[in-house]
């Protein structure tokens, strides 16, 4: 039996925004939106012992995000930006089987080789402006996770947590999944 593997995953996603803001007695409006294309390649090989599956892995990702400029209705104006990130993932998956139930854990580590300072420009109304220079995130990160899997026949419940941190960057996620296999 081969337990090594390689897996695959491309991704868009698109952000659409409406603001509405109040300057002193003026109302503000705008309409912005961005674009994230994103792929990853992962490579592992699955350990199988009477335990537990054991799961390490090695990859990369890259996050290409353009953000698009616009004007708002006192006519100021800020322009788009497009940033690269290029990630390397490392890290281990256990689970285990129980009956139905599946319980996993992972921790990856990661590392920024690419990772592009954002900068936008302004422009006021009144023909002046500046600039926006954005910080990027501390290289080094971690990841860590735990799901609950439930199969009965054809249905698979899911439940997970997901945990995404740096310096000064701390994203949880919470998911419920209910799948059914034709």
């Amino acid at each position: 039996m081969n337990n090594w593997y390689v897996s695959g995953v491309a991704a868009y996603g698109r952000s659409d925004y409406d603001e509405k803001k109040y300057v002193g007695a003026s109302t503000v409006k705008a309409h912005y939106k961005a674009d994230l294309y994103a792929v990853q390649g992962l490579t592992g090989y699955d350990f199988i012992t009477r335990y537990a599956e054991v799961s390490p892995n090695v990859g990369l990702r890259y996050n290409y995000i353009k953000s698009h400029g616009y004007e708002d209705s006192v006519n100021q104006s800020v322009s788009g930006d497009n940033s690269d990130v290029l990630t390397g993932v490392a890290g281990v998956k256990i689970a285990k089987n129980y009956g139905g139930f599946r319980p996993s854990a992972y921790v990856n580590f990661t590392y920024d080789m690419v990772s592009d300072r954002d900068s936008v420009k302004v422009r006021l109304p009144n023909g002046s402006g500046y600039t926006i220079n954005g910080k990027r995130l501390k290289q080094f990160g971690t990841e860590a996770g735990a799901a609950l899997e439930y199969n009965s026949g054809a249905w698979t419940f899911t439940a997970n947590y997901d945990y995404t941190g740096r310096k000064h960057f701390n994203s949880h996620l919470g998911m419920l999944t209910v799948k059914y296999s034709f």
